[in-house]
């Protein structure tokens, strides 16, 4: 690194300042949500609320790593130039905190896709070999931080471990809202029904645009390291990212109340109008029972919960013989009066309020 960076103060401490405060920011749109999500969906599975409490943690001590960084640059050794070059401790271990907060928000929407995709393992294995192999290069930056002390040194040294690291991140997030999408507009042709697609539609839009500006921020950290030699603007960009992944995982979450809200209804009116088909083909007259993980068989219309029809033509309809569907198209939940269009789409966003995982 050029010699600039001992001196250049606003390159340097004044980019961390800069970073910290917004990330300090995005710290507290996190506790936020992580207060909506206890508060909308009490009764979610302990594994989900395990994963927001341990993201929630990683995100408090790494905005505290933060703070006590700039303390120490700005205001115990404030006026000395050489703090410009030297790592603190608590700056190294930001590096690794914003790795564990990707990583699991990766794995996170890896499952996401895995299930989507129909269990296809060959899709979901690459992906968690990359974001492990992401949070390796973390934790070797974060060490030789700690042992050098010197962004100069470290720079130096270590520009392939940053540039692949930034490399890495980058293609991940493309890869998995790229397959989301193409495995949810998949899906939107068999769904039959105008609410159904629209909801597609909508957790299409959001995948790829949360995936995004993730990506965009690492490109934008991979662009300063280096368009902007002698700076660590790239730092300030990179306190960001284990943010805005939290971030696009606490709302992922919390979108299911509203989506629920916005087209169920519309789902469960366009299902009822539907005329009554052949036993052959009926789908919609009687609910449909999950007894195991993959198979699905049609209920007795006797033990069927299902709403009022309005039109009282007295007819009554009834299979004696099981039927095995090798895809859902619908399934009725009698509890929540909630219609989940297709299976696939039911693993990704899970209008009862449980979480895709």
């Amino acid at each position: 690194m050029a010699p600039a960076l001992d001196t250049n103060i606003h390159g340097t401490l004044g980019v961390l300042l800069l970073g910290g405060t917004a990330a300090a920011a995005l710290s507290g749109i996190v506790g936020l949500l992580t207060y909506l999500f206890f508060r909308l969906y009490p009764e979610d599975p302990y594994k989900i609320k395990a994963l927001v409490i341990w993201l929630w943690l990683l995100d408090a001590v790494h905005t505290c790593l933060i703070c006590s960084s700039n303390w120490r640059g700005l205001i115990l050794h404030y006026g000395d130039p050489r703090m410009a070059d030297f790592i603190p401790t608590t700056t190294a271990l930001t590096i690794l905190f914003t790795c564990l907060s990707s990583y699991t928000v990766h794995c996170f929407y890896t499952r996401m896709l895995y299930r989507l995709s129909g269990n296809r393992l060959y899709l979901a294995a690459p992906l968690i070999f990359m974001a492990s192999f992401r949070v390796c290069l973390g934790i070797n930056s974060t060490i030789r931080c700690i042992l050098l002390k010197s962004w100069e040194e470290f720079i130096r040294k270590f520009t392939w471990s940053v540039t692949t690291a930034y490399s890495v991140s980058a293609c991940i997030d493309i890869l998995i809202s790229c397959s989301l999408c193409y495995f949810l507009r998949q899906q939107r042709g068999r769904t039959g029904i105008a609410a159904a697609s629209q909801l597609l539609d909508t957790i299409t839009v959001y995948t790829l645009n949360s995936g995004t500006l993730t990506c965009v921020v690492a490109i934008m950290s991979f662009i300063s390291w280096f368009a902007f030699k002698g700076t660590l603007i790239f730092l300030g960009t990179h306190l960001l990212i284990g943010k805005l992944y939290t971030n696009a995982f606490l709302a992922t979450l919390i979108m299911r109340r509203f989506l629920r809200e916005r087209y169920s209804r519309t789902i469960n009116t366009a299902i009822r109008g539907r005329p009554v088909q052949s036993p052959r083909t009926f789908e919609f007259s009687i609910p449909l029972t999950p007894e195991t993980d993959s198979d699905f068989v049609l209920t007795p219309p006797n033990s069927a919960r299902l709403p009022p029809r309005g039109a009282k033509s007295g007819l009554e309809v009834k299979v004696d013989q099981f039927v095995h569907f090798d895809s859902v198209p619908y399934q009725y939940d009698p509890h929540s009066e909630t219609v989940v269009t297709d299976r696939a789409v039911a693993n990704t966003i899970d209008l009862e309020g449980r979480s895709p995982l």
